[in-house]
């Protein structure tokens, strides 16, 4: 599995960086680190794309699922990031965002400040 705070360093790191060769550098080490069965979910984000497409998850929903406090260590791991908001995207009806935001709080919980803004940018 692989942790989050990984894959925020190295999109971190490629913004960062002006030179093609080198963004290429930082993404293909990453991806070489990364489960086989997570390659697909880590290169969509990378590439600035979910997988799941239209998921229903707009600022209020963050700012709703926001915990009080962060975590003092990064404990996400890409895929049960990327299983969260497949059942974000797949929660509809009456009181589904009500039923959608403790999920998501749970996991904004264990996202460690400054990795938690990767999923929220807007609130740096």
């Amino acid at each position: 599995m692989s942790d989050l705070a990984d894959l925020v360093d190295t999109s971190e790191r490629v913004a960062a960086d002006a030179s093609r060769k080198a963004k290429i550098a930082h993404i293909a080490q990453f991806l070489r680190a990364v489960a086989a069965d997570e390659v697909e979910i880590a290169v969509a984000y990378l590439s600035g794309f979910m997988r799941q497409g239209k998921t229903g998850i707009g600022y209020a929903m963050i700012r709703d699922a926001r915990p009080a406090a962060h975590a003092t260590t990064a404990a996400l791991q890409v895929s049960e990031v990327d299983a969260t908001i497949g059942t974000i995207a797949t929660t509809s009806g009456a009181g589904s965002a009500t039923r959608c935001c403790p999920r998501a709080s749970r996991r904004g919980a264990s996202a460690a400040h400054p990795h938690s803004r990767y999923f929220n940018p807007s609130t740096t």
